[in-house]
């Protein structure tokens, strides 16, 4: 792929692991977990299966959106474990308002 807001040229494949995630931090944490999330997105997006890792907010301020797509669930597993990934997940614990939504989705083939 070629846009700047992908990842590795990984082929699509039927068992790709499709997400997004909506994050709502504390107010006074808002900027912290933005700027976490977004040291972390060059280096996602060069692991091994990575198609998509993109960071958007809505208008209000008051939500992450990250869209992601991983070639295959070891390469996600993978990501979810590296220690810059980790130490997003330790930032929440104290940061959120409500826990991260995800919702996994499948590519409908049109």
């Amino acid at each position: 792929m070629t846009n700047d807001n992908t990842c590795n040229d990984s082929p699509l494949h039927n068992d790709a692991v499709n997400l997004v995630a909506y994050i709502n931090p504390k107010t006074d944490y808002y900027q912290d977990c933005k700027t976490a999330i977004e040291a972390i997105i060059e280096v996602t997006r060069r692991e091994p299966g990575c198609q998509r890792f993109e960071l958007y907010e809505n208008q209000a301020q008051s939500q992450l959106i990250l869209i992601e797509r991983f070639s295959r669930r070891d390469d996600f597993d993978f990501h979810h474990v590296q220690p810059y990934t980790q130490k997003v997940y330790q930032l929440y614990e104290q940061a959120l308002a409500t826990p991260v939504e995800i919702h996994f989705m499948t590519q409908i083939d049109v």
